[in-house]
């Protein structure tokens, strides 16, 4: 409960960011922080790797939001409540987490969590209550329902009322389908099998095509190629890290080299994100320390690279602060070098020991933490996931990274 209290905190900070809504939100979570640390003052932290390499990575990630503070036109006030949300939320989760349970328990608790969460807005949706506004876009609808317009639909993307935007909810969407998936499969309860229903249903309601085809490939790998996806975990991380790096560079070779330029008939694969990609391979030229630490938060901006692409976001609020569309990419500009192996050498770790307990448990369920976080980064190929200004989905990775250690991985 706990932590579900935090969570669903920080959501409504991100919800009602700019509002004096969203004011009384972070208000809330910082007492709410406070009483935390009251609560779990003698907590200890145990020299380990992993608590080692996570308190390094939260160190450059406090550091990259200094850094925005230093290049950019951001007031101290938004700094602080940045530090204190990233903070809060490490705390809230860290020390709610012990390590008398089984990785199922905490398996069972986070689809309790996002349960609640997704649920909650798919009643309102239902009842025909959703956002009036997409908050970021300068219209008051985010446009037609692609994917159902296929089919000879013809609606708008819905906007669930409490979700942030249209991507991350999905993404969180589908977090969902994969822990009620393996816990359907284990148990056969029926809960879980409604969970299936809402939550591939609230993805196609808001056409976040990459959260369904992130959640397809995923499925692919597992349920096809299991042995596989078990075996070469730090194969399929590699990938994922170079994927956008591998595409486009395929791309220029194809326009450059053998003369079809699709691109100039305005024909695009990924919605004109492989434009983005191309200027960040173009323009990004950082010095060494830039290349080992990053730019700070929102690198694209403090970097200049976004100038390059702004013009593809004329109707949105902040066309020069749009993310590079990559995890990898923003990763890159946001903490360095050092950064990026840091976060795939924990998720690393950590998938390897989630497999490990599947394997002496021989329960399915077991493979959902490592399932979410190759899910969340295959989403993260086309969008960005492990970054601050996504804070629903930085929340559930840092709960399984922190339930996976903490974790008495041997208990059934």
């Amino acid at each position: 409960m706990q932590i579900l209290i935090g969570f669903l905190l920080l959501i409504g900070i991100k919800v009602f960011s700019l509002t004096e809504i969203g004011k009384i939100f972070s208000y809330a979570f910082l007492l709410y922080f406070i009483v935390q640390i009251l609560i779990h003052k003698k907590i200890i932290f145990p020299k380990t790797l992993f608590n080692l390499l996570l308190w390094f990575t939260t160190i450059l990630i406090i550091i990259s939001i200094i850094k925005q503070f230093i290049y950019t036109s951001i007031s101290v006030v938004p700094v602080i409540n940045m530090l204190s949300i990233f903070g809060g939320m490490f705390w809230i989760i860290y020390v709610n987490i012990n390590k008398k349970h089984s990785i199922k328990y905490y398996i069972k608790q986070l689809y309790n969590i996002v349960n609640f969460y997704v649920i909650f807005n798919f009643i309102f949706f239902l009842i025909g209550i959703q956002r009036t506004s997409f908050g970021i876009l300068r219209s008051n609808n985010a446009g037609i329902n692609e994917f159902l317009n296929l089919l000879g639909i013809q609606i708008q993307r819905v906007l669930f009322i409490f979700a942030p935007n249209l991507a991350y909810f999905a993404t969180v969407s589908g977090v969902l389908f994969i822990l009620a998936l393996f816990l359907y499969i284990d148990t056969h309860r029926l809960k879980y099998f409604l969970s299936l229903i809402y939550s591939i249903t609230s993805i196609i309601l808001v056409d976040s095509r990459g959260a369904l085809f992130g959640l397809i490939l995923i499925l692919i790998m597992i349920i096809i190629f299991r042995k596989f996806w078990l075996k070469y975990q730090l194969i399929l991380l590699i990938v994922f890290f170079f994927s956008a790096f591998i595409f486009t560079h395929l791309l220029t070779f194809i326009v450059d080299e053998l003369g079809i330029n699709f691109m100039a008939r305005g024909e695009y694969i990924l919605s004109k994100r492989e434009l983005i990609w191309i200027n960040f391979n173009r323009y990004y030229q950082p010095n060494i320390f830039q290349f080992f630490f990053g730019y700070g938060n929102t690198g694209q901006y403090i970097s200049g690279i976004s100038n390059y692409y702004s013009f593809l976001f004329k109707n949105w609020i902040n066309p020069t602060q749009i993310s590079l569309h990559n995890n990898s990419y923003q990763l890159l500009v946001d903490i360095g070098f050092i950064g990026v192996i840091l976060w795939f050498t924990i998720f690393f770790v950590l998938i390897k020991k989630s497999i490990k307990s599947y394997l002496l448990n021989k329960e399915t369920s077991y493979l959902a933490f490592p399932a979410i976080i190759n899910y969340i980064l295959i989403v993260g190929y086309t969008d960005i996931t492990t970054n601050l200004a996504n804070i629903s989905i930085y929340f559930i990775i840092f709960y399984i990274l922190i339930a996976t250690n903490n974790s008495n991985w041997k208990q059934v």
